[in-house]
């Protein structure tokens, strides 16, 4: 059976942080951010399954379910690309954080007519090409990102989780990127949301996700852009990532 799995780290008399990664489903890349939260929050993490067939009220769902077996009836979610669609899931079906977190997320994709294209190029890769541009991306990770190289030495674990199976989960999940649409309801919540991104972010272009929510959204606070740091914010700028976070949160 599919399910969703998750990691608890920090005591619960903190505020709860509740990780949803990006496409590639999982915390492998997230031990410098963990590191440094620790001991200001208790950070919630979650590892999607390789599934092709979940809707993504599937993936709130099964959220959902985690959040009350372990008594979380609202913390801060911090939702990472492909995580922002789940979040807004979440809030859809009744969820209420005291706030949203966007690291390298969106509310619409802004160019949702190339995502198809995208997801043909994604699965056409043959796996064996996929896995070289896998260790070369690890390879300049851990040569640019010095700052956060406790991150790209648990990279081996990222490149191990990489597997075709992941692949096409990833490429299952471009699609429900495609399908979502919560502009409406963003345009309309009271739910304080806050936008970090690495400057360095070809997939996910912040001037255009910042641009929508000063225009359409109320309850947007505040943007920060991490200069030496990528689509993978979290990862490629940990301490910033953190510090940034905490703040934010002691603010709410």
């Amino acid at each position: 059976m599919e399910q969703i799995e998750y990691q608890v780290s920090g005591s619960n008399d903190l505020p709860r942080l509740i990780y949803l990664p990006g496409l590639h489903g999982d915390w492998s890349l997230l031990s410098g951010f963990r590191a440094n939260v620790y001991g200001s929050v208790q950070l919630i993490e979650m590892r999607y399954p390789n599934t092709r067939s979940w809707t993504i009220n599937d993936y709130s769902n099964a959220i959902m379910k985690i959040l009350f077996d372990i008594n979380v009836n609202s913390g801060f979610i911090l939702a990472e690309s492909f995580g922002s669609q789940v979040a807004w899931a979440l809030l859809a079906n009744g969820y209420k954080p005291k706030a949203v977190i966007l690291a390298g997320g969106f509310v619409r994709y802004p160019f949702i007519s190339i995502l198809k294209n995208v997801k043909l190029i994604f699965r056409a890769i043959p796996y064996s090409i996929l896995r070289i541009m896998l260790k070369a991306y690890a390879l300049i990770s851990r040569l640019r990102y010095l700052n956060a190289r406790e991150n790209f030495d648990n990279m081996t674990e990222f490149l191990r989780l990489r597997t075709d199976e992941n692949r096409l989960a990833a490429c299952h999940r471009l699609e429900l990127i495609k399908r979502c649409d919560f502009r409406d309801m963003i345009s309309h919540t009271d739910i304080p949301i806050f936008y970090l991104s690495g400057f360095w972010d070809p997939i996910v272009p912040w001037p255009f996700v910042i641009s929508w929510l000063k225009d359409n959204c109320n309850s947007f606070c505040a943007s920060k852009i991490l200069i030496n740091a990528d689509h993978l914010v979290l990862a490629t700028a940990p301490k910033d990532s953190a510090n940034l976070i905490i703040n934010w949160i002691k603010h709410v």
